[in-house]
């Protein structure tokens, strides 16, 4: 019998924010399959599990959402999985919170379950704030949105005339947020700390918050850290998941902001953006489609962002204080809390004025009480537990449904 069947979201962002629980769990003797797909083999193999290949994924095709490529995915996927569960029959299957295909087989087959949240989490009975929901869900798109939601709607009730389904909550599969999912496991390890969660009072002992559980990045690139030492850096990065047009227009905003200012400035557009179709680039720039962003965050003053909570949580534990413009998903609502505990600016306006942007950066730079709240909220997430902790609760939590104890 196997100990541990694993489920993470597939994407190389995605993967190292995981191996760095299987890498603990395989260390502790802990026999752990992997679900995914074929190009991450190594690096799961590597870390230490044994690698199991998921359905492959059909190509996106129109105007979809999260949530319907996942329902989508799982009317694929969700029988090839259980035929593979059932044989196996794990003791604990461990899922990221938007891997429905985890989920469902392990609601049929009542196998305990482990759900990771890499973001923090909705309140029950949550409602966004108006400011939230206009950013999020334009008016000018109201009649897009309804589409999708009936789109959703069709999808959902196929899903469900397929499977009955006991543990999995419709509200936690289209939850307000736009593009969001926040499936429950039977325990949840939160990768937050209590002080930058959301009313912590109303989650149970179920839920465990551990802070970020990371392995090293997978992308390793060259980077001459002796070009930004002793210099007051600014760090722009929209991520890799973001908008091909406005990433173009955006950076080419940031370099008419601080073009031969007396910062430093490290830009990393990902590799959709093109380099050389940004035009001249100022002598104070350094610009690459990656960089080593946890190392570059060791000197940023500010950190232009998009919201991710990968990399939020490693602005957050560098102390970097940050400038959020978020694109989509949980990135609205983790802006709004990063404003709502002062450790940032969540910026509304997208066409922003470089004049205005660069003015808003050296403001948050400046800022002593920002400063103050980034080293609050980073110590908290440090002194969290981290990858220990949480391999700590999983294991407990597995002999204790295994009928063992620790």
């Amino acid at each position: 019998m196997v100990d541990v069947a694993f489920f993470d979201l597939p994407s190389y962002t995605r993967i190292d924010t995981t191996l760095g629980l299987i890498q603990e769990l395989a260390r502790r003797g802990e026999e752990v399959n992997y679900y995914y797909f074929a190009e991450f083999k190594e690096k799961i193999e590597l870390a230490g599990a044994k690698f199991q290949e998921l359905p492959s994924m059909k190509p996106a095709s129109g105007d979809v959402t999260l949530q319907s490529r996942l329902i989508e995915y799982c009317l694929d996927a969700v029988p090839i999985l259980l035929a593979k569960l059932e044989r196996d029959r794990p003791k604990l299957i461990v899922f990221h919170a938007k891997c429905l295909w985890a989920a469902i087989p392990a609601d049929l087959l009542n196998i305990p379950t482990v759900c990771f949240h890499t973001n923090f989490l909705l309140p029950p009975h949550f409602l966004p704030p108006l400011s939230l929901l206009l950013a999020a869900y334009p008016l000018n798109e109201i009649t897009k949105h309804l589409q999708r939601f009936y789109r959703h709607n069709q999808l959902w009730q196929q899903l469900t005339q397929k499977y009955i389904m006991k543990r999995i909550n419709k509200a936690d599969v289209f939850q307000l947020q736009p593009n969001s999912m926040n499936l429950r496991g039977d325990l949840n390890i939160v990768y937050t700390s209590e002080v930058f969660q959301m009313q912590r009072s109303k989650f149970d002992d179920n839920y465990i918050f551990t802070g970020p559980c990371y392995s090293e990045r997978a992308i390793k690139p060259s980077f001459n850290l002796q070009e930004i030492e002793k210099k007051s850096v600014i760090y722009i990065s929209l991520g890799s998941v973001t908008i091909y047009n406005f990433k173009t227009s955006f950076y080419q905003r940031c370099l008419q902001a601080f073009e031969n200012r007396e910062y430093s400035v490290v830009m990393s557009v990902g590799k959709s953006v093109d380099i050389t179709t940004l035009g001249k680039i100022p002598s104070n720039f350094i610009i690459s489609n990656y960089v080593p962003q946890i190392k570059i965050l060791q000197y940023a003053k500010v950190f232009i962002t998009h919201g991710g909570t990968n990399s939020v949580w490693e602005g957050l534990t560098n102390k970097v204080p940050m400038v959020v413009f978020p694109q989509g998903g949980d990135q609205y609502l983790v802006a709004h809390r990063l404003e709502q505990l002062g450790a940032g600016v969540w910026v509304k306006q997208k066409n922003i004025e470089p004049k205005k942007l660069r003015l808003l950066a050296e403001q948050v730079m400046q800022n002593a009480q920002i400063r103050n709240n980034i080293e609050l909220l980073g110590n908290s997430l440090i002194a969290a537990g981290g990858t220990k902790k949480a391999v700590d609760k999983i294991l407990e939590f597995k002999y204790r449904n295994s009928g063992f104890h620790v």
